[in-house]
């Protein structure tokens, strides 16, 4: 498991963070965006109509049983953990060395500018499913 906590699903399965790297943190996750410039009162009947949702235990077991914990948050919660995410891959990557050259493979070299989070190109309804990897 590359996520802090055990997973629910297979919960004697030790995580990375127990056995192998302390503080080591990777889980899969997507969420629900909408487009920028969505009217907040429409962004917070989303949010608000999948946190809703998410309380069906039918539901629940569904996304489960494929290997993800659905989790619902607020529009800034969820702000606010891309950005924390966006962070934490650039940082890896830059420590990796990753560069736009062919002595690196041609990988990209990442720019601050390019990994951050663009709230002018979607908003967050805070909306977030978490695999268990």
């Amino acid at each position: 498991m590359t996520s802090l906590e055990r997973s629910p699903i297979l919960p004697d399965v030790p995580t990375f963070d127990e056995t192998i790297k302390k503080g080591f943190d990777m889980a899969n996750w997507s969420s629900i965006l909408a487009p920028a410039n969505t009217p907040p009162e429409i962004v917070k009947f989303i949010n608000e109509s999948i946190a809703r949702a998410l309380k069906s235990p039918d539901l629940v077991r569904v996304f489960e049983a494929q290997g993800f914990e659905p989790v619902s948050s607020s529009p800034e919660e969820l702000r606010n953990f891309m950005v924390s995410e966006i962070k934490k891959y650039h940082d890896v990557l830059e420590v990796a060395g990753s560069s736009h050259n062919s002595e690196n493979g041609g990988l990209p070299k990442f720019t601050a500018r390019q990994t951050q989070f663009r709230p002018d190109c979607a908003v967050p309804t805070g909306t977030k499913q978490s695999a268990q990897t």
